[in-house]
C-alpha cells in the first residue's frame, strides 16, 4: 500500500508490502546453530506434545517452525519493522504459517494482524507500547462471530494459531494438526508408499582400480528370484517394510497394510501410492479408511512428486555394495540399507520433490 494513503498518513504509520518470496528467502538463510537454539527454547517455554519431542515423528516440524522464526525476526529487523502480517492465500514456498513465530514475536511487543489487516497489526502494536512493562498481557485474536440475536451472543469460531503467550494462564502446550486451508497439504502427514525389485546378483555398477590394472568383480549369471521390498517413507525416515519373493499383486500389498504399515500410523496420516494396478482395488481404500487415514494416488508418471523414488535410489546403492548372494544375506542387506536413512535424509528428499513442512502451534 502506498505510504501517501490517507489513512496511513492519519495513523501516523508507514505500510509497505513485500512478496512472500523476499521472506522465503530469510527462512532459507537461517544459521543452523540458531534454528537448534530456538528448538531448545520452544521445549523451554512449551508443553511439546510426545510427537514434537526428541525422537517424535513430527520433529521436523517443529524445526521449520524454529526455521521460519529465525528468518522472519531477521526480515523485520532488518526492515526496522515494528508489526507485520500475511495471509493464508499467500504462504508461496513457506507452505507453513508462521504460527509459533508469530506467538513469539508478539510477545516481544511486534504487532501483528491475520489476512492482511495492517490496521489490526498497527492496534496491537500500540496496545503492546502501551503495555509494557505491566501485569498481564494483550494479543491479537480473531473471533468469528455469527449470532447477534436475542439470546446470547454465540461466537462460532475462533482464530486460535496466532495468539500471544502473555495471555495465557499456564505453561502454552504446543501441538501439531493438519493444515486444511490455503491449498497446501501437509507433508507430515504424508508417507509415501511403493515397492521396488532386488535380487541377489545386485552388484556395484563402478568400481576403483591402480592406474593400468582392471577393477574384477564376481557375478552370478542366475540372478535368481526377484525379491520385492515394500516400503514408505514420511518425514521422520522410512516406514516399515516388507519383503516378498515375487511381484506385488493386491493381496501382498494389503498384506502389508494391515500388518506393518498401518499398525504404525496414527489416524490422519495421508497414504500417497502410484498408480500401481494392485493399490487401486476398494480392498485397499478399505483398509486404509478403516485406520482413520487417506489413500492418495500420485498423478500418472509423476516418480518426480515422490521422495520415495530417491530413498530407493540410497536404499538400492547400499544393497549393490553389500553384494549378497543368498536370500538370507539379501534380506540382511536390505534391513541395513533401511536402517541407514536418517530424518536429514527424508527431509531433503521431501524438499526435493517440492514438499515442506506442516503448521506447527
Amino acid at each position: 500500500m502506498p505510504a501517501s494513503d490517507g489513512r496511513q498518513l492519519r495513523l501516523g504509520t508507514r505500510v509497505n508490502g513485500y512478496g512472500v518470496s523476499e521472506l522465503v528467502q530469510a527462512v532459507a538463510a537461517a544459521p543452523e546453530d540458531e534454528v537448534e537454539q530456538l528448538v531448545a527454547a520452544y521445549e523451554a517455554s512449551y508443553t511439546l506434545s510426545p510427537s514434537l519431542r526428541a525422537g517424535g515423528d513430527q520433529r521436523p516440524a517443529l524445526r521449520e517452525a524454529a526455521r521460519i522464526e529465525v528468518g522472519l525476526r531477521a526480515f523485520l529487523e532488518a526492515g526496522g519493522f515494528g508489526a507485520f502480517t500475511d495471509t493464508f492465500e499467500d504462504l508461496g514456498g513457506l507452505v507453513q504459517l508462521p504460527g509459533i513465530a508469530v506467538q513469539r514475536l508478539m510477545a516481544e511487543g511486534y504487532g501483528f494482524g491475520a489476512e492482511g489487516d495492517w490496521k489490526t497489526a498497527v492496534l496491537v502494536r500500540v496496545m503492546k507500547t502501551m503495555a509494557a512493562g505491566l501485569p498481564g498481557g494483550s494479543s491479537f485474536m480473531e473471533d468469528y462471530t455469527y449470532h447477534f440475536g436475542s439470546s446470547p451472543a454465540q461466537v462460532l469460531g475462533a482464530h486460535m494459531l496466532e495468539v500471544c503467550p502473555s495471555i495465557a494462564a499456564a505453561t502454552p502446550s504446543c501441538e501439531i494438526h493438519p493444515l486444511g486451508i490455503g491449498g497446501k497439504e501437509d507433508p507430515v502427514r504424508l508417507v509415501f508408499v511403493d515397492e521396488c525389485g532386488t535380487h541377489t546378483s545386485l552388484t556395484r555398477r563402478r568400481a576403483r582400480a591402480a592406474r593400468g590394472r582392471r577393477a574384477r568383480g564376481a557375478v552370478p549369471r542366475n540372478r535368481g528370484p526377484v525379491t520385492t521390498l515394500l516400503a514408505g517413507v514420511s518425514l521422520a525416515g522410512m516406514r516399515p517394510a516388507m519383503t516378498v519373493e515375487g511381484g506385488t499383486d493386491t493381496a501382498v500389498f494389503a498384506t502389508y497394510l494391515e500388518h506393518f504399515l498401518l499398525p504404525a500410523l496414527s489416524p490422519g496420516m495421508v497414504i500417497v501410492v502410484d498408480n500401481l494396478g494392485a493399490h487401486k482395488p476398494d480392498r485397499i481404500r478399505a483398509l486404509v479408511e478403516a485406520a482413520g487415514c487417506e489413500l492418495v494416488f500420485l498423478p500418472a508418471y509423476s516418480p518426480d512428486l515422490s521422495p520415495i523414488e530417491e530413498a530407493f535410489s540410497k536404499l538400492k546403492a547400499l544393497i549393490r555394495a553389500a553384494g549378497a548372494r543368498t536370500r538370507a544375506a539379501l534380506d540382511a542387506a536390505i534391513a541395513a540399507a533401511l536402517d541407514a536413512v536418517t530424518p536429514a535424509d527424508a527431509d531433503g528428499w521431501f524438499t526435493h520433490a517440492g514438499y515442506r513442512t506442516l503448521q506447527a502451534a
